[in-house]
C-alpha cells in the first residue's frame, strides 16, 4: 500500500499497489477522515522556563502547524495556554501559565485554508462573543481580499 495525497480534498487516499497496474480506481481507494490535532501552544521543559511567550515561541508555533497541515491535517485545537511537564500538577497546568489567545488568532489568520479552534481561558459569555466577532470580521477581511485579489 502506497499513500497518495490529494490536496483538493485534503484526503489521503490509500491504494494497493499490483503488479499489473498502477492505477488506482474508486474500488481499491480508501477515504481517510479528517484529520484534527489538539495541542498547546507551546512547551517548557520545567517551571523553572517558564516566560512570556515571543515571537520565537510563535514562530515554533507557526511551523508546527505548518508541518500537520502538510502532513493532511485541516484542524488544529489549540489549548491556548503552553504545557509545563514537569514541575507543576496537571491541575496547575490548567491555571498557572498565562492565557495567549493572541497567538490562536494569529495561526488562524496565517492559516486561512485550516480550521483553527480556540481552547481554553474563556471566562464567560461576553468573552466568547468578542472571540467570535473578532473571527467574522477576520473571514471578512479574507472573503474581501479573496474577491479583490
Amino acid at each position: 500500500m502506497f499513500p497518495t495525497f490529494s490536496r483538493s480534498t485534503n484526503k489521503q487516499i490509500l491504494s494497493s499497489s499490483s503488479s499489473s497496474s498502477s492505477s488506482t480506481t474508486k474500488s481499491d481507494a480508501i477515504l481517510v477522515p479528517d484529520v484534527s490535532v489538539k495541542c498547546r501552544i507551546g512547551i517548557f521543559d520545567h517551571v523553572d522556563e517558564m516566560h512570556p511567550l515571543n515571537e520565537t515561541d510563535f514562530d515554533d508555533l507557526r511551523k508546527y502547524v505548518a508541518t500537520i497541515q502538510s502532513a493532511g491535517a485541516n484542524h488544529v485545537i489549540l489549548h491556548a495556554r503552553p504545557a509545563v511537564l514537569s514541575g507543576l500538577s496537571p491541575v496547575k497546568n490548567r491555571i498557572v501559565p498565562d492565557v495567549n489567545h493572541e497567538f490562536v488568532e494569529r495561526i488562524a489568520a496565517e492559516f486561512p485554508d485550516m480550521k483553527v479552534t480556540l481552547n481554553s481561558g474563556i471566562q464567560n459569555l461576553s468573552q466568547l462573543e468578542s472571540l467570535q466577532n473578532k473571527g467574522r470580521r477576520r473571514r471578512r477581511r479574507l472573503d474581501d481580499d479573496d474577491d479583490n485579489g
